[in-house]
């Protein structure tokens, strides 16, 4: 059973519990208490119904109450690769305020190289401590897909490509956005396009690599493979990636990263060599971080 607190002020002397909005929208304590807790079998207009209740009384679920009377909390895992990016950043905050809103628990698990046998490691280990559910950072859910470890656990992939099996995912349509960031550049009369991508492992890399392919197949210009590189998400490796596409004896005149922290190091690399920006080269990032607005010039992103 949960209690509910207030938020706001008193409406009167008498304390507001699980009861008073089971009486108000005419169903059961436990039917409450399955809506609060996203349990049972509820109709979606029974749903509406008691959340409305909850609203007219100006009440949230007390989930430090329902902690202390469980004996327990909930847990979740986060495993992500050892990568310091700003997307992670922001996935690690975002995950880090959502389970303090909702009383849960989070462990953070990281691995440097992980692989389909580490990962499956991480998670028993996980599973042993009484983890109930799992935040997968690419590339750990593409390396459980079809794991039995995931059989009694729920997983919830974050940025990955496409739907997997057995799996929650959270994702964007990556081909299409890297499509419509290459149209961008085309239009703006770039016919010369180079792009660096991310590590095989990652299942985005593969979607916005064929986006920008689609965009150039599209406009009537050839794919060139001496315009392509293989990046990992950081700064460094956009700029090795960009000195290489950079040394070409006929150069692009715009540069598609992957993420923004690869089209810094390409932003980078071209000011070195005295490149104009965006006279001379463009450069495009993905995903719009903090990254992005600290560059000079300002990045073309999508996000």
């Amino acid at each position: 059973m949960v209690t509910l607190k207030r938020t706001g002020r008193r409406r009167s002397s008498t304390a507001v519990t699980i009861r008073t909005v089971a009486e108000q929208a005419a169903v059961s304590m436990m039917t409450v208490s399955n809506v609060i807790n996203g349990t049972g079998k509820v109709s979606d207009q029974t749903r509406a119904r008691v959340r409305q209740a909850i609203r007219n009384t100006g009440y949230v679920p007390n989930y430090e109450a329902r902690r202390l009377a469980s004996g327990g909390c909930s847990r979740i895992a986060l495993l992500y690769s050892d990568q310091q990016t700003p997307f992670l950043a922001q996935v690690l905050l975002a995950a880090i305020n959502a389970s303090t809103a909702y009383g849960a628990q989070l462990l953070v698990r990281s691995s440097n190289r992980p692989t389909k046998r580490s990962t499956e490691k991480l998670v028993l280990n996980a599973a042993r401590i009484g983890v109930q559910g799992l935040l997968l950072v690419p590339p750990y859910a593409e390396l459980l897909v079809g794991s039995a470890v995931l059989s009694e656990m729920k997983a919830t992939a974050i940025a990955a490509a496409g739907p997997l099996p057995s799996m929650n995912t959270v994702r964007i349509d990556n081909r299409s956005a890297a499509r419509k960031l290459t149209t961008f550049l085309i239009r703006l009369g770039h016919r010369r396009i180079g792009f660096i991508s991310g590590p095989p492992t990652h299942g985005d890399s593969l979607e916005r690599r064929l986006g920008y392919q689609d965009a150039l197949r599209k406009a009537g210009i050839p794919v060139q493979i001496e315009l392509s590189r293989e990046g990992d998400f950081t700064f460094q490796s956009g700029r090795v990636a960009a000195k290489q596409i950079l040394d070409l004896l006929n150069r692009p005149t715009a540069i598609v990263a992957s993420n923004d922290d690869m089209a810094s190091g390409v932003v980078w690399v071209a000011q070195q060599r005295r490149l104009e920006l965006p006279g001379d080269l463009s450069v495009a990032g993905f995903d719009d971080t903090p990254t992005a607005l600290k560059s000079w010039p300002p990045l073309t992103v999508i996000r």
